[in-house]
């Protein structure tokens, strides 16, 4: 947990650092780990459910474990043009 928390206070002063820190993480980690988020809620002041929440709503996120190789498949109409 300590090594979430290294991670995560090297974002805590810049304006929207949560982001940026969950991005540090997922690089790290292929994922972000609930307990990163529960670190990160307490470091940048906001509940658990917001930083879930930021964490949730971009589709790079990911909160579980992955796999070692990510396929994504483009299913919008410019894709198919």
């Amino acid at each position: 947990m300590s090594d979430y928390l290294n991670i995560i206070e090297k974002y805590k002063d810049l304006p929207g650092g949560i982001i940026e820190a969950y991005h540090a993480l997922q690089r790290e980690y292929n994922y972000i780990p609930e307990d990163a988020i529960d670190q990160a809620a307490k470091v940048f002041g906001v509940s658990k459910a917001k930083a879930f929440g930021v964490a949730t709503f971009y589709s790079y996120f990911k909160v579980g474990k992955r796999g070692r190789y990510v396929i994504r498949i483009c299913e919008s109409a410019p894709c198919h043009v």
